[in-house]
């Protein structure tokens, strides 16, 4: 179907099961009634045959059905979560009253596109992508036992992929009576592609064959058709389902290569100034002095914060308040504002400590000031890059010593430095962590 400006496709395929219990659904904006762009919503049941069936339908009707009658609202991850919770009721009614169904559920992600911004929220390990300019970002998190594990640094994506406890979910539509299902938000740009799809396709097809096929295709329709006979042919025995929607004018699915901008920090100068000043870091000049050609500088013996190699970034919640607050106690507990203007307390690991009602304190709203930079401990200055989508890194006598987290990042933001060197960032609404890699360090890059 075509949108002036949206083009969606897609496609199911039963794979090796006896049923196909994914389910579906893509709507311009005519059906919509003007209320979105585009409507897309990907559902995978669980509990066998009919029930996975059952909760995987009712899910996507429920969650279309909220959608089209709630009030239009400014930011739809609010209309599309409380879309997920009413499925969640449904779904868990269900079961809780025919006996042929109890102990079914089933994953959700949905996305409404409206206005040059794509809203979604999601339950599950049902995922949705985002590529832009031949590269691949995950909008959603996993919620899985293994996903959790990977998070933590316990498992490797790889070793998630092949272990045996990874169909288990830890949230669903229908589980419990209640949900909380994750939300967020991203602007689009020209030529961008949602993607939606079932773990029939993630299983088997990791990221970055994902991200070939896409920038591959000559059309979406040939791109939902290759993500599903890949995940057949890759060995994946589970339904396989995907839903495409590029945003823009393009008639191509097709990306231009990624083009590697010099390194400039120019733009960087007043924000440090202000920031320097406010924050009390160190005087002025001494961080002026990365205006000068950066040297190649040996590495000491002893490694140290400085020469870290840092490694990709892990994320570790997902309710941050985007272009909020971010900030370490002495106790090195994060303090975040989540996006219901709650103070939340986060360990190193994502797990929340604490929430404490906002009562006026925080204020959800875009002009919520926004911590830019951060010290370590051995005084180095890391500053959030949104523009370039990644962290520059700064020795304490100002010259460049790195880029962190460089095609990893979406929409880096609020940031802080414990003193193990670890970098927590909020970045597109989600808060990450980026860890120094043990052992590993290396000369500063020029």
């Amino acid at each position: 179907m075509n949108e002036p400006g949206i083009r969606t496709a897609f496609k199911t395929d039963i794979g090796r099961r006896q049923e196909n219990e994914d389910s579906y659904l893509a709507l311009n904006a005519a059906e919509l009634g003007g209320r979105a762009d585009a409507l897309l919503i990907v559902a995978d049941g669980m509990g066998g045959r009919a029930s996975g069936q059952v909760a995987s339908r009712l899910a996507v009707s429920s969650v279309r059905d909220a959608f089209l009658s709630g009030a239009v609202a400014d930011d739809l991850s609010s209309s599309l979560r409380e879309g997920l919770r009413t499925a969640n009721s449904k779904v868990f009614g269900e079961a809780s009253t025919k006996a042929e169904l109890q102990g079914m559920g089933t994953t959700c992600s949905a996305a409404a596109i409206k206005g040059g911004k794509a809203f979604f929220a999601h339950l599950g390990d049902s995922r949705i992508y985002l590529l832009r300019d031949g590269a691949i970002l995950r909008l959603t998190e996993d919620h899985s036992f293994v996903a959790e594990k990977v998070r933590t640094g316990e498992l490797t994506e790889e070793q998630a992929r092949q272990s045996r406890f990874r169909n288990v979910i830890t949230r669903a539509v229908g589980l419990e009576a209640d949900c909380q299902p994750a939300v967020g938000s991203v602007d689009l740009a020209q030529g961008d592609v949602l993607l939606l799809c079932s773990d029939g396709l993630t299983g088997p097809v990791p990221d970055n064959q994902i991200a070939d096929i896409l920038c591959g295709s000559s059309d979406v329709d040939e791109a939902c058709d290759r993500l599903v006979k890949t995940a057949l042919k890759n060995g994946g025995s589970d339904n396989v389902t995907v839903v495409l929607a590029v945003f823009g004018t393009r008639t191509s699915v097709k990306r231009r290569a990624v083009k590697k901008e010099p390194k400039r920090i120019s733009w960087v100068i007043p924000l440090l100034i202000g920031l320097l000043l406010g924050l009390g870091i160190g005087a002025l000049p001494g961080y002026l002095i990365f205006l000068k050609p950066t040297p190649k500088q040996v590495v000491a013996e002893k490694p140290t914060v400085s020469a870290t190699v840092y490694g990709d970034p892990v994320p570790l919640t997902y309710e941050p308040l985007q272009q909020g607050f971010l900030a370490l106690d002495e106790a090195e507990r994060l303090n975040v504002v989540d996006t219901q203007a709650r103070r939340m307390v986060v360990d190193g690991n994502g797990k929340t400590l604490a929430t404490f009602p906002a009562r006026g304190t925080f204020k959800p709203v875009k002009h919520t000031p926004t911590q830019m930079a951060a010290a370590d401990t051995d005084g180095n200055l890391y500053v959030s890059d949104p523009v370039g989508k990644k962290i520059l890194k700064f020795g304490k006598d100002g010259l460049f010593l790195c880029v962190i987290g460089e095609g990893k990042l979406m929409l880096p933001e609020a940031l802080a430095v414990d003193k193990n060197g670890s970098v927590f960032v909020i970045d597109g609404g989600r808060l990450k962590v980026i860890r120094p890699k043990i052992g590993e360090q290396k000369e500063p890059s020029p």
